[in-house]
């Protein structure tokens, strides 16, 4: 079940008034929870009487924030002598292979193995070709990942050369060198890759080569068979977590990669990937989350009972349906994959006629302030449109440590069965 912080807002709405959020747990010297007002307020027959849907999206205000630019190539080279800068043009991808079998791996990587009919026919004196690639698919903004590269020399003379592991939509690579390798021989390679701040975060195609000396002959290009996924940074020097932690833990709400970086974990990550894909700034990583959100669910109540909430796993094994409560689940599993703080709130209020309905929404964690963001509204950054549209009386409750064992009364007695109940 859900398990609502013990301190919560309460903020009286009028017409003219805008309401305010937390912004930080030790600035919640706010009212004790009223258990009876937040029955009574948002709740019909103890079910949350849900605002509905609505197509707010006009009322999105945009106020990007600036962007990190990349340090210059000839910065980039001094800092990183092994990185090597390519053009589009440069690079014959060529398709992916979709009988290559890929092994995902504990430590967030995945292993792949090629076969002598899969690898690109390029014609060269000297002849080295990658065989298998332990590639790590988990990047980390300004952090290095290792990738383990096997290479074999099908020529008839030793080999030197370098090992390239390339990311072709942001232009560069990284190399190491292999030398003397013997005909017939099989070798090795370890090439650290440093992933900077202010590329984009999202999907990252992977391209692998082999270049041979003297004159950096292109012996081999093997496109990877499944993306590699940059997210960012949540350490104390880039976006740390204002709460310490908290908006970005996963529970039984949202899964996505914490501790072991298996299978589940990149299957779960790979569409937050696509959703907030290509994007460079927090700020705008949630907007495009949010309209993709918005876009894949369904708004139904139809298959779910509006007591509980269903995961992230749970919306997507039913076709994206489901009410705010869920959209807002989902937007929040895909922010969090990729290293954005994001908060859920419950909000029971009065609409213009009087009666008690309830909706939920986020906030996302920029670096500098917290964002609205409303998936279902498709309302971002205007935590003014509530009081603007007519609702008054709202009270706020931020929803943290969502926990089905918390709760296993006889209308909820599973756990693990990604339907929470958090009344």
């Amino acid at each position: 079940m859900k398990h609502v912080n013990s301190l919560i807002i309460f903020a009286l709405l009028l017409a003219t008034c805008a309401f305010t959020v937390p912004v930080t747990a030790e600035e919640q010297y706010t009212p004790s929870f009223n258990k009876s007002k937040f029955q009574n307020m948002g709740v019909v027959n103890g079910s949350p009487n849900w605002a509905g849907m609505r197509d707010l999206s006009q009322f999105s205000r945009y106020e990007p924030q600036v962007e990190v630019t990349l340090p210059s190539r000839e910065t980039l080279k001094k800092l990183y002598p092994n990185i090597i800068f390519y053009d589009s043009l440069d690079l014959p991808m060529g398709e992916r292979n979709s009988s290559e079998e890929v092994t995902f791996n504990q430590d967030g990587s995945f292993s792949v193995f090629r076969t002598q009919s899969n690898q690109n026919k390029l014609t060269a004196t000297t002849d080295v070709r990658i065989t298998e690639a332990q590639i790590a698919w988990y990047w980390v903004q300004d952090s290095v990942v290792r990738h383990l590269i096997t290479v074999r020399n099908v020529g008839s003379v030793p080999a030197s050369g370098k090992v390239i592991v390339i990311s072709p939509e942001d232009g560069y690579g990284y190399y190491n060198t292999f030398s003397n390798l013997p005909p017939s021989a099989s070798e090795t390679v370890s090439v650290a890759y440093m992933v900077p701040s202010g590329s984009s975060v999202g999907r990252k195609p992977i391209v692998l080569e082999v270049w041979v000396d003297p004159d950096d002959t292109r012996t081999d290009s093997w496109l990877m068979p499944i993306d590699g996924i940059e997210k960012y940074n949540n350490d104390a020097d880039h976006l740390p977590d204002p709460d310490w932690g908290t908006n970005l833990e996963t529970s039984d709400l949202y899964h996505f990669p914490y501790g072991s970086l298996s299978s589940e974990s990149y299957g779960q990550t790979i569409e937050a990937a696509t959703a907030g894909d290509d994007t460079t700034t927090p700020y705008a990583t949630a907007q495009k989350i949010l309209g993709y959100t918005k876009n894949v669910m369904c708004y139904t109540s139809d298959d779910l009972d509006g007591n509980y909430t269903a995961s992230d796993i749970w919306i997507k094994n039913h076709q994206y349906c489901g009410v705010c409560d869920e959209y807002t689940t989902l937007f929040n599993s895909f922010t969090r994959s990729l290293g954005i703080p994001t908060r859920q709130y419950y909000m029971a209020m009065t609409d213009s006629t009087g009666g008690p309905v309830a909706h939920e929404w986020a906030l996302i964690w920029n670096g500098e302030r917290w964002v609205h963001a409303d998936p279902t509204w498709e309302v971002f950054d205007n935590q003014d449109v509530y009081s603007q549209h007519g609702y008054s009386n709202i009270t706020i409750t931020n929803l943290i440590h969502a926990d089905d064992s918390r709760y296993t009364g006889p209308d909820d007695p599973y756990v693990d069965d990604q339907l929470l109940h958090y009344w």
